[in-house]
């Protein structure tokens, strides 16, 4: 091909820009761009990788699919862990299940990007449930708490009861301040 020149139009180079005459190659029309297709990850004329978010598992030049949804707290990234711009230097995602990581508060745990309580109220069934077996855990404390508390109050009342019986005795022995039992004639 005249000066080496390539990727112009049709599947042979089509136009050469130092011969003019020669504007219609075999294989493609006057004013068409051909590219070879791009494999799985790549799309455009260009073959870029799929921007994070998006992915195509089939050959060809098409635009890339939105990947499944993710956790609310969540962002996509690059299948190459971000270790460089998408598209110049690697293939985007292959399948729909692109990944992603954790993103916000610290703590998150990966698959779900929830904290450890989130999880903990899941695993029991769900908020209602988690309240039922707090409100459980609640009263197996507070019943014996109030149970001990309440024979306290108890045994104080009856040893009150006991000393305001035997109250009218004062310290010296002597029965409503009288000695011995003596009669006041």
């Amino acid at each position: 091909k005249p000066g080496g020149f390539e990727g112009g139009g049709g599947g042979d180079g089509g136009v050469y820009p130092e011969n003019a005459n020669a504007t219609v190659s075999e294989n493609g029309q006057a004013g068409t761009v051909t590219a070879s297709p791009c494999g799985p990850g790549f799309f455009g004329l260009l073959c870029l990788g799929c921007p994070n978010g998006t992915y195509k598992s089939a050959t060809g030049n098409s635009a890339c699919l939105p990947c499944a949804s993710i956790p609310t707290r969540a962002v996509f990234v690059s299948p190459q862990d971000n270790r460089g711009p998408p598209g110049w230097w690697g293939p985007g995602s292959v399948t729909e299940q692109c990944p992603y990581r954790c993103a916000g508060k610290a703590g998150l745990r990966y698959p779900s990007c929830a904290t450890r309580l989130e999880l903990a109220v899941v695993s029991l069934g769900g908020p209602l449930t988690a309240g039922a077996v707090v409100a459980l855990g609640v009263m197996c404390v507070a019943l014996p708490i109030s149970t001990v508390v309440g024979r306290a109050r108890a045994a104080e009342k009856r040893a009150a009861a006991r000393e305001r019986r035997a109250g009218h005795y004062d310290r010296g022995g002597s029965v409503n301040g009288r000695r011995g039992g003596a009669s006041s004639f």
